[in-house]
Parts: C-alpha cells; structure tokens; sequence
C-alpha cells in the first residue's frame, strides 16, 4: 500500500500573507495537495489579527515582502512580538542578494523567488523546516 501523498503534512497549518489573489489561490492549490491546512490572507495588518486569535494552530508563515500598508519585514516584527518563535518564509521578486541576507538576518528561515521555479520545490523547503523545528 502506498502512503498518501501529504499524509505526513495534515494537522500543520501554513499562514499565507500574500497581495495578490491569483498568488493566494496558486498555494492555496499546492499546499494543500500537499496536505497542509492552508489559512489566507491579502496583507500585514489582516496577518497580525489573524495571528492574535489563530497563533497557537499555525506552524509557519509564508509571507510576501512587498504589501501596501504593512510590508513583509514589518509584518514579521509585529508577529514576532506576538511570538518570538514565529517561523516565516519570505517570498520576493527582488533578485537582490543584499535584500536576501536582510530578510534571513530579520529571522526569516528562507527567502523564495517570485516566479516560483517550482512548487514541488518550494513544498519539500517548507517540509523541510516543518520536519526539523527550531
């Protein structure tokens, strides 16, 4: 018998902070044929409500670095404050390496480049820092 695809992702929760909605609606489908709960939002200030009723269910954060009103970095100090143990990834179409380096010194764990080269890969990354916490 094979293992269902994603079977080991159930019961771990992605917040996705993303602008725009074809985006949204893009992880949405893959992390969720994946297995994970998804949870959806369009900006920082939505992220950070969301945060402060769901927090404890949500596993990790993959967020947008450019948003109006609240960008990413801004967004991730303010859950942070919520929790200083927040996991979040960044996803940018800044090609800059520099931007990079800030994003992981802010506490980021990874920084994905918008047009994702492949969902499968940007999958197995957040697996990745799912299945070895901390």
């Amino acid at each position: 018998m094979q293992p269902v695809p994603g079977a080991e992702n159930r019961g771990k929760t992605i917040l996705v902070v993303e602008e725009e909605e074809g985006i949204r609606n893009l992880l949405l489908l893959a992390l969720s044929r994946a297995g994970f709960k998804v949870l959806l939002t369009g900006n920082g200030h939505d992220a950070v409500k969301f945060y402060q009723s769901q927090g404890p269910t949500i596993d990790l954060v993959l967020m947008d670095v450019r948003m109006q009103g609240m960008d990413g970095p801004t967004t991730f100090t303010a859950l942070r404050s919520l929790n200083e143990h927040i996991r979040c990834c960044f996803m940018t179409g800044d090609t800059s390496s520099d931007r990079e380096q800030e994003l992981l010194a802010l506490g980021g764990l990874h920084v994905f480049r918008k047009p994702f080269p492949s969902l499968s890969q940007l999958v197995r990354t957040l697996e990745s820092f799912l299945d070895h916490p901390g």
